[in-house]
């Protein structure tokens, strides 16, 4: 538990020092050029309604305008008649980049205490991620953390495994609802959705049109998570 936390706060520690040496100007291109990535990345899946090829150029576009604006900056600034950083440029900077370092560092304790796959060490990373007094912080601030972290907790997998000791849930409101759901039933009635399932092709299903729909379906998806959380009560 304290690992986590410690690490959390020796990372933000860093974005202090390196706002605070580095200027308004170098800690604003990382914000700047992820949202300019996620922009492109955004138009190309309204467009192309392709998932990976999105993710492929926001990360591209993201590192690109990062690797430019980095370069002019240092030309710049190797320049002799280039000013030094005010005090006040420097303590700007200082935290704005604990406040992009605390976005950052956030997103990876998130990430790591929904983990999906709970094997070796990563099963202990991921419970002390969940331990952490940063995760317990962060989902007091976004309740679909909660939601998120039971979706493939070791409960739900050995229910899907083999629900029979566990008939007792296809009894609850919960279930019926999400079984009963027009769009759920839809996609499991199409016979190439089913096919890439049993070949677990995650790719082309993430492509794949009816899981497309499925996304968008606000409905189904509050269903789903209704299902989750009365399972792991």
């Amino acid at each position: 538990m304290w690992v986590v936390d410690i690490v959390v706060l020796c990372s933000l520690g860093y974005f202090f020092y390196q706002g605070y040496t580095q200027g308004i100007l170098r800690v604003l291109i990382q914000p700047l050029a992820l949202i300019c990535g996620l922009a492109f990345g955004w138009y190309s899946y309204a467009i192309n309604h392709n998932i990976l090829r999105a993710l492929l150029y926001c990360f591209s576009v993201t590192i690109l305008l990062r690797w430019i604006a980095s370069l002019i900056l240092k030309i710049l600034n190797d320049h002799p008649q280039a000013p030094k950083p005010s005090a006040f440029s420097a303590g700007s900077a200082a935290a704005v980049s604990v406040l992009w370092g605390a976005f950052l560092v956030g997103q990876c304790v998130v990430l790591l205490g929904i983990f999906p796959l709970k094997i070796g060490p990563l099963k202990t990373i991921s419970e002390n991620a969940r331990s952490s007094i940063t995760f317990r912080a962060l989902s007091r601030l976004i309740p679909g953390i909660d939601l998120l972290k039971n979706v493939n907790s070791e409960k739900t997998q050995s229910t899907l495994r083999d629900p029979a000791p566990n008939a007792a849930f296809k009894k609850w409101p919960e279930y019926q609802n999400l079984i009963e759901d027009e769009a759920l039933q839809k996609i499991f009635s199409d016979e190439e959705f089913n096919r890439l399932l049993q070949e677990k092709n995650i790719p082309a299903l993430l492509n794949h049109p009816k899981f497309q729909e499925l996304l968008q379906n606000k409905a189904l998806l509050e269903k789903f998570f209704k299902f989750q959380k009365r399972m792991n009560e």
